[in-house]
């Protein structure tokens, strides 16, 4: 409602009395809740900015020529933010995220002959969320695996990973030709 501003003048009309009062007093309060709105939209927006700025990308030192469990190992994280952590082998979601934009790559040399397939995943605590296969061309090939960016919605403690589903024999390289980013998108 648009406010009906009162002109005053002295020794005049109109009169100082409850009704022009109280429109001044409305016309305060409604400026007053509007400032305070504005104010809790701002820090909303001001967060969801700072979200976007939040990005970890995990890799590894070395080449690595086995895989505990399958997992590749990360050893090194570089992050914008405390709320992306390395957490054993991969990184942690923190408070106040509840969706991460996830991609990686993997750098791998096959150093057998007849192995066909690599097969990898990023994986959410134990469910995949996105996959990726290569194909040998050759005998001790090098072949990088991309995994598409994918949407996934996290909650506190989550921990994403990158997967072989099997074993072959060959080297996974390390430094910047394999790795893992998170992205915070809310």
């Amino acid at each position: 409602m648009a406010y009906n501003k009162t002109v005053w003048v002295n020794d005049s009309t109109p009169a100082i009395n409850a009704t022009n009062l109280n429109n001044i007093e409305n016309g305060i309060e409604t400026l007053d809740n509007a400032s305070t709105s504005m104010a809790g939209s701002i820090a909303t927006n001001t967060t969801n900015i700072d979200n976007l700025q939040t990005v970890a990308t995990a890799t590894f030192t070395g080449d690595k020529t086995s895989l505990a469990g399958g997992v590749l190992a990360f050893d090194t994280i570089n992050s914008t933010s405390d709320k992306l952590t390395l957490s054993g082998s991969g990184i942690r979601i923190g408070a106040g995220i509840s969706k991460v934009l996830v991609s990686g790559n993997v750098f791998f040399q096959f150093t057998a002959a007849d192995q066909n397939y690599l097969y990898m995943q990023i994986r959410k605590n134990t469910t995949a969320v996105s996959i990726a296969i290569g194909a040998e061309a050759f005998n001790y090939a090098f072949i990088s695996l991309s995994f598409t960016p994918v949407l996934v919605e996290v909650q506190e403690g989550d921990i994403f990973y990158i997967v072989s589903t099997e074993g072959r024999t060959g080297t996974y390289r390390g430094g910047q030709n394999s790795w893992l980013t998170i992205q915070v998108v809310e």
